[in-house]
């Protein structure tokens, strides 16, 4: 047996594994992580808040020279509460430095109101992170969303 097995071994009987990630598959052990927050409020033309609104999240990391290959980093449903308030939280295996900005999609619908979807775009330096601890960070955007009655 060479050397280099024989360590690998002992290595592998003493619980060390060389894990990391890859930023388009599954998450691993060993992993940095975003956890990626949207919140806001659900109104109508009037100011009013909208209770049990569906609003749909969805947060794609995107290169401008590569359009084609964004990653999704969150993709969550939630209905707002008796205040019009809504949260969502998806975190995912990190990699954001290896895109420009983050594109949020928000489609919120009720019935009585025309569905309505918010498009924002946030350059990578404008988003503001908190580190969690040495592995995790987290990030919120607030989006608040005016409906129209039908």
């Amino acid at each position: 047996m060479s050397k280099s097995k024989l360590y690998a071994w002992i290595l592998s009987i003493l619980g060390f594994q060389m894990q990391g990630c890859d930023f388009t598959e599954t998450e691993e052990y060993g992993c940095p992580h975003t956890t990626f927050r949207t919140s806001g409020t659900v109104k109508d033309e009037n100011g009013n808040y909208i209770q049990d609104a569906e609003v749909k999240v969805k947060i794609k990391a995107v290169n401008s020279s590569r359009p084609n290959d964004s990653e999704t980093k969150a993709n969550s449903s939630v209905i707002s509460d008796n205040k019009g308030a809504y949260q969502t939280s998806d975190g995912k295996c990190d990699g954001i430095n290896n895109y420009e900005k983050l594109q949020y999609e928000v489609i919120t619908n009720k019935t009585g109101y025309k569905p309505d979807t918010i498009i924002k775009e946030i350059k990578k330096e404008d988003l503001k992170f908190k580190k969690d601890d040495s592995w995790k960070k987290s990030t919120n955007q607030e989006i608040n969303i005016v409906l129209k009655r039908k």
